[in-house]
């Protein structure tokens, strides 16, 4: 499982018509999608994916490639190793 947290300016319009694009193309891993106002011009996403790492770094290396974000921050959970889960398969 990954979270992933893009900051951008809402007047670049091309990065959330990208973010669009990424989740639709990724929408077998994205579970979750998260669009919010922060601020007076900046608008951030917050995307909750599952799959498997190398799914997940591929859609965060898109994310980091997208021209004008001003942050991109993620993380990995290793869900399937640990508590009920893991039972669950």
């Amino acid at each position: 499982m990954g979270v992933v947290t893009v900051l951008f300016d809402y007047e670049t319009t091309s990065v959330e018509e990208k973010m669009m694009h990424l989740r639709h193309e990724h929408e077998d891993i994205v579970a979750s999608n998260f669009h919010s106002h922060v601020g007076g011009h900046h608008c951030m996403e917050l995307f909750v994916l599952e799959g498997s790492l190398e799914e997940i770094s591929t859609f965060v290396g898109k994310i980091r490639a997208t021209k004008d974000t001003l942050t991109v921050d993620y993380s990995v959970l290793p869900v399937d190793d640990f508590g009920p889960l893991a039972d669950m398969n």
